[in-house]
């Protein structure tokens, strides 16, 4: 299951699928939306600039900040309570080693015709495959998810609303229904 930060590109590599049966995807990255839009774009640049990602991780334990439209605010409808958004950017803030990884990460971006590459490869995917999307996503487009749709040979696409792109936050309890329907049904 991928949501938000990669997508089936990551869990199907093509050719070695032969593991997955059933791959469900909510709101995240498909097509040539990799890295995620102006946030993910900026955690690349913070990420190459020396300090980049201390300051971030710094800067996001004000609220004010992280609720902004380039920060984390597309990202949910709901706001996230203090304490668990803390809790995610603990480690970033107080961890070299972290933050040494994270560093990492722009380094091994795959280029855009890599990952379109892939996008066709893993086309061959014959598992069953969810698809959770919001018509009102502003990072993860609607319409990726009725190519995703398309893409898959046995797929559903269902839309939810009321939420952005990070779906168990906005929308936990529908989603934890639709995935225990989805994976009763599947078979494989």
């Amino acid at each position: 299951m991928c949501n938000d930060w990669g997508g089936a590109h990551l869990v199907v590599e093509p050719g070695r699928s032969d593991r997955v049966s059933r791959l469900v995807l909510v709101s995240c990255e498909a097509f040539d939306n990799y890295p995620l839009g102006l946030p993910g774009r900026l955690l690349c640049l913070s990420a190459s600039v020396l300090g980049g990602l201390f300051v971030t991780a710094q800067m996001l334990r004000f609220r004010w900040l992280r609720h902004l439209p380039f920060t984390f605010s597309n990202l949910s409808k709901k706001r996230v309570s203090d304490e668990r958004f803390l809790g995610w950017n603990d480690s970033l803030r107080r961890d070299h080693r972290v933050r040494r990884d994270l560093r990492n990460y722009p380094r091994h971006v795959p280029s855009r015709r890599q990952v379109l590459d892939w996008v066709e490869r893993q086309g061959a995917f014959r598992g069953s495959v969810l698809i959770v999307w919001v018509r009102e996503d502003r990072l993860m487009p609607p319409v990726h998810a009725e190519r995703l749709a398309k893409h898959f040979e046995n797929s559903l696409l269902l839309w939810l609303d009321d939420s952005f792109t990070l779906i168990p936050i906005d929308q936990p309890e529908v989603l934890v229904r639709e995935l225990r329907k989805f994976l009763g049904n599947a078979t494989g």
